[in-house]
């Protein structure tokens, strides 16, 4: 039997922050300043026409994905995917024909809250997805989108070192 806080604890730890108003981790460990200017956030694009993104998160998988890819193509619509890591792995060519028709980015290993994560586990997080999705694709993704729509922390930072952006 564990006492009330450390179920508290315990639930906590695996709970993702609050969107908007708390502390996101992921500092440097030496507390130095980012060195990848390149990155940025992007919320939306210049155009003078009404456009929109479609973007989906969490896969490839097996049930859902292909569906999406064949009524994209039936309307000839690109689209970006965050994939996560894993999924990459077990069902990654599910996505083999998607290069130069939709965007591949990545969207973590196993979709962890990485505001809870120390630098070196983001780095893990990120690094395995981005050379996952070279292994299987050809290609490093350019694109990122932390799980739980945290923006906060090194995450950005560390992908864009990683990714030589």
């Amino acid at each position: 039997m564990i006492s009330a806080e450390e179920a508290y604890a315990e639930t906590e730890s695996q709970t993702p922050l609050q969107f908007y108003g708390v502390f996101a981790s992921g500092i440097r460990p030496d507390l130095s300043p980012p060195s990848a200017p390149g990155a940025s956030v992007i919320w939306s694009g210049l155009t003078d026409n009404r456009r929109v993104a479609l973007t989906f998160d969490d896969g490839p998988m097996p049930d859902w994905t292909p569906r999406v890819l064949r009524a994209l193509a039936r309307h000839d619509v690109p689209a970006t995917f965050f994939l996560k890591g894993i999924n990459v792995l077990h069902h990654g060519a599910i996505h083999r024909d998607s290069n130069g028709t939709h965007e591949l980015g990545n969207h973590t290993w196993d979709h962890p809250d990485l505001a809870r994560l120390d630098y070196a586990e983001c780095t893990d997080q990120l690094a395995r997805t981005s050379t996952i999705m070279q292994k299987v694709f050809g290609t490093r993704p350019t694109l990122f989108r932390p799980p739980y729509g945290h923006i906060a922390g090194s995450s950005f930072h560390r992908f864009a070192q990683l990714n030589g952006l």
